[in-house]
């Protein structure tokens, strides 16, 4: 029975009549499989960076570089995002999209949630299918729409549209981010500590001020009743005056003072009228 040798490659197993055959394969196979594994790499890199970014995000206004920084690895494109408008609101109604794992509520909105809601611009085309494995790795991929829908969950595209450039509106909810909602739970907390020590402030603020405006009104009383009185005691001490230059230029008393036969008489008028002088 004859013989036959052949060569194997170490890397996939397939045989060669000849050994320079197998070493021009076995080249071009580790290249390939070179290639494989560090788009597997670049894949699995995407994905944890997709899935789990929300999860150790600590400023939300870093969310523009880390898509463009998706973009470019797990699409092998390039994107540009020009413009991040957004604003935090406490009552986003979950009508089109809702937090992980909670429902949508289109005709009976029946609650609310914290988040925010803006803009999100840009340019770059992000159409790309699976040919190799050098090209996008996430798969058909045509609109930052379906990238953020399929793959970067917490980040929720809404209307708008564009090809080499688009232009959408974007919401993003509190509850999907934990870091963000412990960071705004503490600062809710802080927030209602100094509401209620600017609220007490303000009562005593407010109760000195109307101490301030009794005593005010409480002196100004005062005042009135003093200067009252002193007008008072002016107009007495002026009618007594009056009484008694009355009474010494009275007939009697000058008549009392200039017969001295008639002393006590007279003595007894001068007591008379001295007397309502004191």
């Amino acid at each position: 029975m004859g013989k036959v040798t052949a060569w194997q490659c170490i890397h996939c197993k397939t045989l060669f009549e000849t050994k320079n055959l197998m070493e021009n394969h076995r080249r071009k196979c580790f290249i390939e499989i070179k290639a494989r594994l560090a788009a597997e790499a670049r894949r699995r890199e995407a994905l944890d960076k997709a899935h789990s970014f929300r999860l150790e995000l600590e400023n939300i206004n870093d969310i523009p570089n880390i898509i463009e920084e998706i973009v470019k690895v797990g699409l092998n494109r390039k994107m540009e995002i020009t413009k991040w408008d957004i604003r935090f609101k406490t009552d986003l109604a979950p009508t089109h999209d809702a937090p992980i794992g909670k429902p949508t509520e289109w005709s009976n909105v029946k609650h609310s949630y914290a988040g925010w809601s803006g803009r999100i611009e840009g340019r770059g085309n992000l159409y790309s299918k699976p040919i190799e494995h050098d090209d996008a790795i996430f798969g058909r991929i045509s609109s930052i729409s379906d990238l953020c829908r399929a793959y970067i969950k917490g980040v929720h595209i809404r209307t708008g549209g564009g090809s080499d450039s688009f232009r959408y509106d974007v919401r993003l909810y509190l509850d999907d981010f934990p870091k963000l909602k412990a960071e705004y739970e503490r600062w809710k907390i802080e927030a209602d500590k100094k509401h209620c020590y600017d609220e007490k402030a303000k009562e005593l603020r407010q109760l000195a001020q109307h101490e301030l405006i009794i005593n005010n009104e409480r002196t100004l009383v005062l005042d009135d009743i003093d200067t009252i009185l002193r007008a008072r005691f002016n107009q007495i001490s002026k009618e007594k005056a009056k009484i008694k230059e009355d009474v010494l230029n009275s007939k009697e008393y000058k008549e009392a003072i200039t017969v001295p036969d008639e002393y006590k008489y007279c003595a007894d008028i001068y007591y008379k009228f001295e007397s309502t002088f004191k």
